[in-house]
């Protein structure tokens, strides 16, 4: 869960039912992943800076392979 979050995924996304991540995760009683979810909630220039260093990193490790 915490690579999900940290490339990105929008733990405020809601399901066909309604429920956000948070509220799926404590059905199943999923204490870490509730306690990840239940933080607060990351603004939207930190989700795109995360998602912007996941690439760069990304980038970075598909030009080493190419040497």
């Amino acid at each position: 869960m915490e690579i999900l979050l940290n490339a990105g995924a929008d733990k405020n996304y809601k399901n066909s039912k309604g429920q956000d991540a948070f509220q799926f995760s404590n059905m199943f009683g999923r204490t870490e992943v509730s306690n990840l979810l239940s933080g607060s909630k990351s603004s939207r220039l930190k989700r795109f800076l995360t998602f912007f260093k996941s690439w760069i990193l990304y980038i970075v490790q598909f030009t080493k392979g190419e040497k």
